[in-house]
Order: structure tokens, then C-alpha cells, then sequence
């Protein structure tokens, strides 16, 4: 078969279709695993052969093929092996690195919660201080009003207009 036939093209065409997809199922799992403090996300947190295919779209017998068997599976079974390094596995593993991150996460709302309360409180406390100053002074203005008003009754306080009979 000539190398530059449409077959052979296009056979070459969807090999390179095939790599790129798988490599970029790879860049989103290290993306999603490093999002997630070192726990892939799915798939239980299990990474396999499989699981990159599923992810890329790609049935994982396609890896099996003269073609990719030699290039394309052993890159991906390295790129497993290095990935391993750095990804938390194993159920025990995973349920303590969520527990920690749960804990983690729940002290920063109680101390949210905490500084809120605080600040409420002051505002509040404010609030009532400006309260008591405007009932003082109500109850001061009330006062004078009463006085005044006596003293108008019983002739002491003149009006400066007289009044309209």
C-alpha cells in the first residue's frame, strides 16, 4: 500500500485523531486530580487503562491494534505509573483525605460563622447605644414639651402672636 494513498491516509488521520483524544483525557485527569487535592474524582478514584479510554472516548480494545499496542499503550501505562506517584489511592487513603478536607472546610465555616456572630453582635450593640440616646432624648424633648406647656397654662408664657378667637 503506498503511503500517500487516501486509505492509508486516512488511517493515519484517525490513529493521530485517537492519540490526541487520549492525551487529552490524560491533561484533564491530571487537572481534575490536582483540583482535588490528589483524588481522581470517578470512577470510585480507581485509574486504569480503561478509565483514560472511557474518559477519551475511545474503546480500550482500540489500544490492542498493531499500531497503538507498541506506541500509544505503553505511553499511557507510563504515564500511569508517574501519575501514581502523586494521586491518593486506596479506599482507606481516599476516606481519610476527604475526611481531612471535610474537617478542613468545617473549621473555616465555624470560624466564618464565629467572626459574623462577632461583627453582629457589635452592630447590634451599636444599634441599641443609638437607641437609648434617641429615647433619652425624646424622653428630654417630652419633658421640656410638659414644662412648657405648664407654664403656658398658668399665664407665665406669652405667645408671641395672639390667638385667633
Amino acid at each position: 500500500m503506498k503511503s500517500s494513498s487516501p486509505l492509508f491516509l486516512h488511517s493515519k488521520k484517525r490513529t493521530t485523531d485517537v492519540v490526541n483524544l487520549l492525551r487529552k483525557a490524560m491533561r484533564d485527569i491530571e487537572k481534575e486530580i490536582h483540583e482535588h487535592n490528589g483524588i481522581y474524582p470517578f470512577n470510585g478514584g480507581r485509574l486504569s487503562i480503561a478509565e483514560v479510554c472511557r474518559r477519551a472516548g475511545v474503546h480500550k480494545i482500540t489500544l490492542h491494534g498493531k499500531t497503538h499496542r507498541s506506541s500509544t499503550k505503553p505511553e499511557i501505562i507510563k504515564w500511569l505509573q508517574e501519575i501514581q506517584t502523586f494521586q491518593v489511592s486506596g479506599k482507606q487513603n481516599i476516606k481519610k483525605s476527604i475526611t481531612s478536607a471535610t474537617n478542613e472546610w468545617k473549621d473555616k465555616y465555624h470560624s466564618l460563622v464565629q467572626k459574623y456572630n462577632e461583627m453582629f453582635a457589635i452592630h447590634i450593640i451599636s444599634k441599641q447605644r443609638e437607641l437609648n440616646q434617641a429615647l433619652a432624648k425624646i424622653e428630654e424633648l417630652e419633658r421640656l414639651l410638659k414644662e412648657l406647656k405648664s407654664k403656658s397654662s398658668n399665664g407665665t408664657i406669652t405667645p408671641i402672636r395672639p390667638r385667633k378667637s
